[in-house]
């Protein structure tokens, strides 16, 4: 039986407990992203990130999450009305983005 040098290689991965499936770490950008979705309307919003729903926002709350750095793609929908915000999409230079929604 022929087996695959893909296989022996994945084989050999998980037998090191994965750690080289790892993505290499870029000194001097951040992994992590801190979100920050300020509420400011009347509505309960579900927050969206990279098309997977991150939490809801209540009116006049706040939002935090961490995200993975890079290409950042948010979208919002209020609750129980046809009210949307984004998508818009971020690429953060820093640790840290903002969102507000406005009414």
């Amino acid at each position: 039986m022929k087996t695959s040098r893909l296989a022996v290689i994945v084989c050999a991965l998980l037998l090191l407990g994965g750690s080289a499936l790892a993505l290499p770490h870029t000194p001097g950008l951040p992994q992590e992203c801190h979100l920050t979705v300020h509420n400011r309307t009347m509505h309960t919003v579900a927050i969206y990130v990279n098309g997977v729903y991150a939490g809801t926002a209540n009116p006049q709350e706040d939002l935090f999450r961490n995200v993975p750095a890079g290409t950042i793609k948010l979208w919002a929908r209020a609750a129980r009305h046809l009210i949307a915000w984004g998508p818009c999409t971020y690429t953060p230079v820093s640790d840290n983005l903002t969102w507000t929604l406005t009414p």
